[in-house]
């Protein structure tokens, strides 16, 4: 839900969260990308609404194509973009807590962090390469070590995103009707 500081309420720190895959924004002229646009921006309101740190994933557009044509039709959230991802988070909590968007892995991973009590917190939002097991390794490895740098110990950390490569059927969130085999 939408937070309301009006009565001088203090946001929850630790924000709700979802991570939207949207695969691309649908910006073409064309009728029916023309009505995906809408259904997405539907369902990408919706998701402000309901969660203070909403994350878009796979935008495939830069962050002014993304801005100026998508999220900028988004209301009471706070917008940042690296290629590829947008992160919304609600303007209350933004102006409460001052989050950072922090990219890790170029149009990969990306982190928003924010400190709260001289604690670090961090929520991860990633999209892993779809077509190769080596590449997603790679692409898990700079993430590592880049973690490894800048993440201490006590510092708050959760990860949301890409849920099809996995180790067990069971745990993948796909509606892709491609044969799924699990990461190796």
């Amino acid at each position: 839900m939408m937070i309301d500081t009006a009565g001088g309420d203090i946001p929850p720190p630790l924000p709700s969260l979802a991570a939207y895959n949207i695969r691309f924004l649908s910006l073409s002229e064309n009728p029916t990308q023309k009505e995906q646009w809408q259904r997405k921006l539907s369902n990408v309101k919706y998701l402000v609404k309901q969660n203070v740190v909403t994350a878009l994933l796979e935008t495939h557009a830069t962050p002014g194509k993304a801005d100026f044509f998508f999220c900028r039709h988004i209301d009471g959230v706070r917008r940042f973009y690296v290629d590829g991802i947008a992160v919304l988070v609600q303007e209350p909590w933004a102006r409460h807590y001052a989050p950072e968007l922090v990219e890790v892995v170029p149009g990969v991973m990306v982190a928003l962090k924010w400190e709260l009590n001289g604690i670090a917190n961090y929520i991860f939002f990633l999209r892993l390469d779809a077509h190769a097991e080596a590449t997603r390794c790679n692409q898990l490895s700079r993430a590592e070590s880049r973690a490894r740098s800048h993440i201490k110990q006590g510092d708050w950390v959760a990860f949301a995103g890409d849920r099809n490569f996995v180790r067990d059927h069971i745990e993948r969130q796909s509606s892709s009707d491609t044969a799924w085999r699990p990461s190796e």
